[in-house]
């Protein structure tokens, strides 16, 4: 009888994976590919500065992972949210101008926790980095595509 329970409850669990497996491909199809890696690639990056940024001795790689931030935040000026490109395209000067205003507030953030890695001013760090994340987060609700 147990074993009959645990069967099926694996079954269900299994489907129930797999249904998610297909419904988020999808919702990502949705939206612009080559924005999403690049956000893929920020958010590692952000995750490898987290982990790094109380170890001084790791400053000269914490900044250049503050750098790649900075580049990453300039290519995804350029690669629009399907938010804004699915809009008519009266609205969309608006929404662009809000895009950038956020990755711009993005790029002084990194550019100063660059900084404070180049002048081992670790201390520092935590407070840029959750800027950072609130920035993410606040774009995230702004012009992430609902799946």
């Amino acid at each position: 009888m147990v074993s009959k329970v645990a069967s099926n409850l694996k079954t269900v669990i299994v489907s129930v994976i797999f249904g998610i497996a297909i419904a988020v491909p999808s919702a990502f199809a949705q939206s612009n590919p080559a924005l999403q890696a690049t956000m893929r690639e920020m958010g590692a990056t952000l995750r490898t500065i987290t982990l790094q940024a109380d170890d001084r001795s790791l400053n000269a790689s914490s900044a250049e992972a503050a750098l790649r931030l900075q580049e990453l935040s300039l290519i995804s000026k350029k690669q629009l949210p399907t938010t804004i490109t699915s809009l008519p395209a009266e609205q969309q000067p608006e929404r662009i101008a809000a895009w950038r205003a956020g990755l711009n507030e993005l790029l002084k953030v990194c550019a100063d926790m660059e900084d404070a890695f180049l002048r081992n001013a670790n201390a520092d760090v935590p407070v840029l980095i959750d800027a950072a994340r609130d920035i993410t987060a606040r774009s995230h609700s702004d012009f992430r595509p609902v799946p």
